[in-house]
């Protein structure tokens, strides 16, 4: 993995392709995050969050990225940016890639998988401590949601993450 300060990526034309581009949500240990990162971070008052937000670029593999950091947490969260891979193997198949970011980033553990599927037939599910569920993913076939929950299930906190039609509610 490279980082890259802003300079470094405008020289390098940096480009997190896609409009807009993927879009997932991790818990994050924020403190940690910023001792873990190499670099200073960007401040940025028109990110793609909405809001400021600190941000780093790094290039994991062939994959860019760009970490987004609230500057007003609102929760110990983050956002990575980064370009959707092929059609098919799904949108979340990004997820091994990320796996190289720092340790304080809980990317076997996604808040959210932004999906390019509109209408989907299968949710991937996370019951939520409220006793209702939270969307973790739109998938565009049970098999993509099949191959996500898979990846999920290699970490035990996701173990009651489910596959369900898009109005699916389960209380606990």
């Amino acid at each position: 993995m490279k980082w890259f300060t802003l300079e470094q990526a405008i020289a390098e034309n940096f480009k997190v392709h896609g409009s807009p581009p993927h879009c997932i949500e991790f818990p994050a240990d924020r403190a940690a995050l910023k001792l873990q990162i190499p670099i200073s971070p960007h401040y940025e008052t028109n990110p793609m969050l909405p809001g400021p937000a600190f941000q780093w670029f790094a290039m994991i593999r062939s994959r860019p990225a760009v970490i987004e950091m609230e500057k007003v947490p609102f929760y110990e969260r983050i956002f990575v940016f980064t370009s959707y891979g092929s059609d098919s193997s799904g949108d979340w198949a990004v997820l091994p890639d990320l796996v190289e970011l720092p340790s304080s980033i809980q990317v076997t553990r996604p808040i959210y998988i932004d999906s390019r599927t509109h209408d989907p037939e299968h949710i991937v599910y996370r019951p939520a401590t409220e006793g209702s569920n939270q969307i973790l993913y739109r998938a565009s076939s049970r098999s993509d949601a099949e191959g996500l929950l898979e990846f999920l299930k290699k970490d035990e906190f996701n173990k009651h993450c489910f596959i369900g039609p898009p109005s699916e509610v389960r209380n606990k």
